[in-house]
């Protein structure tokens, strides 16, 4: 007996000595519940730091776990009192440390690792969570949802995909600074993770932009827990320096089914259209596309007029029209207005009344713009003014004086001979960085025209904001000059101010002779339309037909 003791005693030693090196908890369970084996790193990280590994030998395993009753409770259940061979405990929390428990049944009783994974853990939460909200990032909730798809869960269960965006978000930011905005999109976070179900995904998707997704829930029930988030939210009250900031979302909804489709791209962009027309009806309200109404055909149809776009940009099917704009009086000193053009496989030009809404609605504009640019400074004559269109996704976009700069660094071409035509729709889109932008182009060289003018309450307030050279009268008050004398009288308001201000005038609609002689004659500097030029292929435009009715 001495012999087997000793014996037995020694290869404790030896196998106490190699679990001591062991990183993890190693604990040996006998199939009557006592303790074999057992290393000191199971007790510091089961939170035992003053008790000695050597205690708990030869005793029942729940006095190990006395202070972890579930644990207990789970091992006991499932290792001693079932036929289970495996049992996996993760991301248990003990003394502010994330522990994994993980069991296996051996020959003879079983083996108990357990694993300190809080820093693990950390690294992964900071890369599948947003840092400022803790909820799901956009990369991870894609990954999730696209994962429940493969595996086919969805197939049979009613789902619903949900856009959340903050209402006027950016002019929080601009009135009261990022940190409280910031406050409000964490407050948002925290209304919604309250109201959703435990099943629920919900992530921060963009700036101010969050995305649900309700599994095995119906249309009803999804709309009953979006509007009570909604009505929490506008009772948010935080406060800035005194004043009480408030704000509201809009909200776009449509179910998983309706969608037909195993991409997270395709039901974000069916519920972005509807929370767009949610914010169209007035914001702080919730829209729903189902599969009987027009607005997902549209949406549909929006979609593949997005994937001809893109098409044509990269195939470079996009041409270029022109428009001559005649100078009243001086033959030789007009200009030409570029158009774009979509041409199909087939031959068919496309007018851009039929693409550039949906390139404005899914934020592509500034892809055409630039195409546009550059194909113009490819095919620009010398001595010849082009005046192009900027969308305000463009204008405000704080990249696109760096796409000019590397433009001249690669074309040789004179900045005097472009004209960028912005809308004052445009300029209020983002004021400030429309600003800045047109201030550093301008010391490029580069001129800028206002278009539309006069369809804004705030036309001439803008002309004292915007330093630019040339104001774009509204076809509006041109077309009917020769018979409605209001119309008359504010077209020569405006270029009375105009000239005043040292800018030029360029009357749109012109078409036809009465039309032209009106303008001429209260000194509009310059007029379009089909009367003077009907938009052509721009390769087609030469120094020979500039100027060829100026003094029709």
């Amino acid at each position: 007996m001495d012999s087997n003791y000793s014996q037995e005693s020694t290869l404790r030693q030896i196998l106490s000595g190699i679990l001591g090196t062991i990183p993890y908890g190693i604990v040996c369970i006998a199939d009557n519940g006592s303790i074999e084996a057992i290393n000191q790193k199971s007790c510091d990280i089961l939170g035992l730091p003053d008790k000695q590994a050597k205690d708990f030998l030869d005793i029942d395993f729940g006095f190990l776990f006395e202070h972890l009753k579930s644990i207990k409770n789970d091992i006991n259940e499932n290792m001693f009192h079932s036929s289970k061979n495996m049992l996996d405990l993760p991301e248990v929390p003990i003394s502010g440390k994330s522990v994994d428990v993980k069991c296996r049944r051996m020959l003879r009783g079983v083996l108990v690792v357990i694993r300190d994974i809080t820093q693990e853990s950390l690294l992964i939460h900071r890369a599948t969570h947003d840092s400022l909200t803790q909820i799901y990032n956009r990369q991870h909730f894609e990954e999730l949802l696209c994962e429940r798809i493969r595996s086919h869960e969805l197939d049979h269960r009613d789902s619903i995909f949900a856009f959340l965006d903050v209402d006027n978000f950016k002019s929080i930011n601009d009135k009261y600074g990022h940190s409280c905005g910031d406050d409000l999109l964490k407050e948002i976070a925290s209304i919604v993770k309250s109201r959703i179900r435990t099943s629920d995904l919900f992530a921060r998707i963009g700036g101010d932009e969050f995305a649900l997704f309700f599994e095995n829930c119906s249309l009803t029930r999804a709309e009953e827990i979006i509007q009570g988030i909604i009505r929490k939210i506008e009772g948010i009250e935080l406060y800035s320096k005194d004043k009480v900031i408030r704000t509201t979302v809009s909200v776009g909804v449509t179910s998983f089914k309706l969608c037909e489709t195993d991409t997270f791209s395709s039901m974000m962009s069916v519920a972005d259209t509807a929370c767009q027309i949610a914010k169209n009806e007035g914001r702080n309200t919730l829209h729903i596309i189902d599969g009987n109404s027009c607005e997902f055909k549209e949406h549909l149809e929006n979609v593949q007029w997005i994937d001809e776009i893109e098409y044509a940009l990269k195939k470079r099917s996009m041409i270029l029209y022109g428009q001559l704009i005649q100078h009243t009086e001086f033959a030789g000193a007009s200009y030409i207005e570029v158009l774009v053009r979509l041409e199909r496989a087939n031959g068919e030009i496309i007018s851009p009344a039929a693409f550039i809404p949906q390139a404005e609605r899914y934020h592509i504009m500034p892809l055409i713009d630039y195409y546009v640019i550059e194909e113009v400074v490819k095919q620009m004559q010398n001595d010849i003014v082009y005046s192009v269109n900027l969308s305000g996704q463009t204008i405000s976009n704080t990249s696109f004086v760096d796409f000019i700069t590397k433009l001249q660094e690669t074309y040789v071409f004179s900045p005097s001979q472009i004209t960028f035509e912005i809308t004052e729709t445009t300029a209020m889109m983002s004021i400030d960085s429309t600003l800045q932008n047109i201030v550093a182009l301008k010391k490029l060289g580069f001129s800028f025209s206002l278009d539309d003018f006069g369809t804004g309450l705030a036309s001439f307030n803008y002309l004292k904001t915007l330093p630019v050279d040339t104001v774009k009268i509204d076809g509006l008050f041109v077309r009917d000059i020769t018979s409605n004398q209001v119309s008359l009288q504010i077209v020569k308001s405006i270029c009375d101010v105009a000239r005043s201000m040292g800018l030029k005038t360029v009357a749109e609609f012109v078409t036809d002779k009465a039309t032209f002689e009106s303008v001429k004659g209260i000194k509009v500097d310059y007029a379009q339309g089909f009367y003077l030029h009907k938009p052509e292929p721009l390769s087609l435009i030469g120094k020979k037909t500039v100027g060829v009715k100026a003094t029709a």
